[in-house]
Formats: C-alpha cells, sequence, structure tokens
C-alpha cells in the first residue's frame, strides 16, 4: 500500500480539495478487486472505489456528528452528544457499502485535531477487512 505524507500544520490547498496519490488497488476478504482514489479538504474525506465496485464515499466532519455518505446517501452517523473525550478526537463510524456479493462491511477510524480549526489529521478506510486507505496512521 502507497504511504502518502500528510502534514496536519500546512496551509490547505487553493483549490477546494486535493488529490492523493494515484489510487490504491486491493483485493478484499471476499475476493473484489478494487482501486480506491481519495480527494481531501481539511474537514472531508472523499474516495471514489472502482472495479467490482463503483461507489463514491464520503466522509464529513464537522464538529456536530460525523457522517458517511455512501453514493450521496447517509450511511453512518455519530451522534453530536456523544462527542466528549476521547470519542471527540478518535470518532469511528461503521456503514455498509453495496457490491454484486450483497452489503459489505466498511468503518472509517479518524483522528481529529482540536487545535487549528478541528481538522482530520488522520483517516483510516476499512472495506470487507481490507485496509483500502490509511492516511496518518503508523499500520504494523
Amino acid at each position: 500500500m502507497a504511504e502518502h505524507e500528510f502534514n496536519p500544520y500546512a496551509a490547505p490547498s487553493p483549490s477546494p480539495s486535493a488529490f492523493v496519490g494515484d489510487g490504491v488497488s486491493a483485493r478484499t476478504a471476499s475476493g473484489l478487486s478494487i482501486t480506491a482514489y481519495m480527494t481531501k479538504t481539511w474537514t472531508t474525506r472523499t474516495v471514489t472505489l472502482t472495479g467490482d465496485i463503483n461507489a463514491v464515499l464520503r466522509y464529513e466532519s464537522g464538529g456536530f456528528g460525523e457522517r458517511v455518505f455512501v453514493n450521496d446517501i447517509a450511511a453512518g452517523r455519530s451522534d453530536p452528544w456523544e462527542n466528549h473525550f476521547p470519542n471527540c478526537v478518535t470518532p469511528t463510524l461503521s456503514f455498509t457499502v453495496p457490491s454484486p456479493l450483497g452489503d459489505l462491511s466498511a468503518r472509517i477510524d479518524v483522528y481529529v485535531s482540536i487545535l487549528r480549526c478541528l481538522r482530520l489529521i488522520k483517516f483510516r478506510l476499512t472495506l470487507d477487512g481490507t485496509v483500502l486507505i490509511s492516511e496518518g496512521f503508523d499500520e504494523a
């Protein structure tokens, strides 16, 4: 898996989002072949899946409850009233993604900086037990 450097203190991109990498190809536990492409802003991550699954996943963090959309349909949401330490800086969302084999389990883990505008400093997308995107996490 390609490792991408991310500087949480860098100024935001002048464009509304920044493309990260050339895409990450992986085979899930169910045998599906997927390539994931990610774009990002300070508080959002958008992952486009191509291959055996064609979907757009969008994670939004705004301090009022994290949300995940799959093809612009709400798929997961955290309760904004439960966002207290440590959950407000390390939220996790579980949801499903439609595939030819049925719905696959997915999970997003993030770390949010409480300093400097509550922006994302780490992001990991796991689909069907396979890590597709890992930004800022040290994988062992």
